[in-house]
């Protein structure tokens, strides 16, 4: 055959498979399942309707339940003018000390708390104070706490020890305990060792701790906290005549520690948010508004729900079997979102969102719950810098793989087209971005890219 005919037929078949899509970037999407040669049957199409509405996180549960030993909590204080001021703060038991031995003699020399402060996102410039309050209520670690979780009229309103000082990560803070009555407490079951000898007594003594912290700074700090980490915890700096091993004057004080951990020690994060004055305000519940951007926050802080109007529409016209399908969402660049890229999320997360507003994994996590490191890697929702050219400047995205969730859409095997666009980790993730929402104007709205065969 004449190259000039195998040229002319090469184009004609380019030019039918740009026909039947609206719109492409990646011609090789999805090309690699189908066998060399088979691609003239493979169609593009970007969905472009899809309807965006900002909507409060629902409350999760923020207690104690990974039991893991570097599991991060959150407390502090951010304010802008993008979501208004979220406050976290903490609450947290601490255990007894079986090792104890109550003897005659019994000298209190100080009790102290150590906090271990992992990391930082804020001001960390100016200085922060730090308040530890008595809690009074008994907590139960066999019990899920949430978000939402009010300790108002909980906790003692006299601290029992504040430090401010200027923030620094990677840092273990003491906190001298003087409150008299406090220690007082102490001192009335210091010869009693059933209160050392069972860890639920002892915590009827004293249920545990509330913890505060406050940025001098406008725009605050939230601080991360290694709470089951052996470097936080109460210690009893104290003699007795166990503790007596020569003949030196004067007593021979023990650190006595009292740990905070992950299997018996319940902690609870609290998260509030305010979003007077902000234009996320106006707009939060609101269906389909006609704003040009979304944003996603964590903290149990704002979501996107994200519906699909006129998929059942494109799915009526014939038979399909998807080969690709990704959810496109660029992210408005720093100059106009006023957000750095390096405080950006690293990883946002969907969900699928059921007809009593209950929300489930998608049928793509699901398949691939066995193989974490697959699951992560098909599913996506990473944050991944994209370059159209070597003049061109970086920006950034989030795409998800669904081609499992939209063919169980087709097929009728689902019958919900909504989803929820949320932070991969809101609990451990006090950050937030803003992406590109759906007005028609702008070419680098929210997409559904999708390959598929007609069958």
């Amino acid at each position: 055959m004449k190259k000039s005919t195998l040229r002319s037929m090469l184009g004609f078949l380019l030019a039918l498979v740009w026909a039947t899509s609206c719109e492409f970037k990646d011609k090789d999407l999805g090309q690699d399942l189908l066998p060399p040669g088979d691609s003239i049957f493979l169609h593009f199409d970007t969905v472009f309707d899809i309807s965006v509405t900002p909507v409060l996180s629902p409350p999760y549960v923020t207690s104690e339940y990974l039991l893991n030993a570097d599991r991060i909590f959150l407390a502090g204080r951010l304010s802008d003018t993008i979501v208004g001021t979220s406050r976290a703060t903490l609450v947290t038991e601490f255990n007894t000390n079986t090792t104890f031995d109550p003897a005659p003699n019994f000298v209190m020399d100080s009790l102290v708390f150590f906090l271990y402060v992992t990391g930082m996102h804020g001001n960390l410039e100016q200085e922060v104070t730090y308040r530890i309050y008595e809690f009074q209520e008994r907590l139960r670690i066999d019990t899920f706490y949430y978000s939402n979780y009010d300790p108002e009229g909980l906790y003692d309103p006299v601290p029992l020890a504040e430090l401010t000082t200027i923030p620094a990560k990677d840092t273990v803070f003491e906190f001298l305990i003087e409150d008299q009555d406090f220690l007082d407490k102490w001192m009335e079951i210091i010869d009693d060792s059933t209160y050392f000898r069972n860890d639920t007594v002892f915590k009827s003594q004293f249920p545990g701790l509330y913890i505060t912290v406050e940025s001098a700074s406008e725009e605050g700090l939230m601080n991360s906290l290694a709470m089951s980490n052996s470097r936080t915890r109460m210690a009893l700096h104290y003699a007795n005549d166990s503790t007596d091993v020569d003949s030196t004057d004067g007593p021979d004080f023990r650190w006595l520690t009292f740990p905070i951990n992950q299997y018996s020690s319940q902690k609870i994060n609290c998260f509030s948010h305010d979003y007077t004055g902000t234009h996320l305000a106006t707009v939060l519940n609101q269906e389909n508004p006609p704003d040009p951007v979304m944003v996603v926050q964590g903290l149990a802080g704002v979501n996107a729900l994200l519906s699909f109007d006129d998929l059942a529409q494109w799915m009526a016209q014939e038979r399909v079997a998807i080969a690709s399908a990704k959810l496109v969402m660029d992210v408005v660049d720093e100059s106009v979102s006023g957000i750095p890229t390096e405080l950006l999320p690293v990883r946002l997360w969907l969900e699928t969102m059921l007809d009593d507003g209950k929300t489930e994994d998608l049928y793509d996590v699901a398949v691939l719950r066995g193989n974490q490191d697959e699951s992560a890697s098909r599913f996506g929702g990473y944050l991944k810098g994209v370059s159209e050219g070597m003049f061109y400047d970086t920006t950034y995205a989030y795409t998800f793989s669904l081609p499992l969730h939209f063919q169980a859409l087709i097929n009728g095997d689902k019958s919900d087209n909504r989803l929820v666009l949320m932070l991969r980790d809101p609990q451990l993730n006090p950050l937030k971005v803003k992406l590109w929402s759906n007005l028609p104007a702008n070419p680098s709205r929210i997409r559904l890219e999708v390959t598929y065969i007609k069958l």
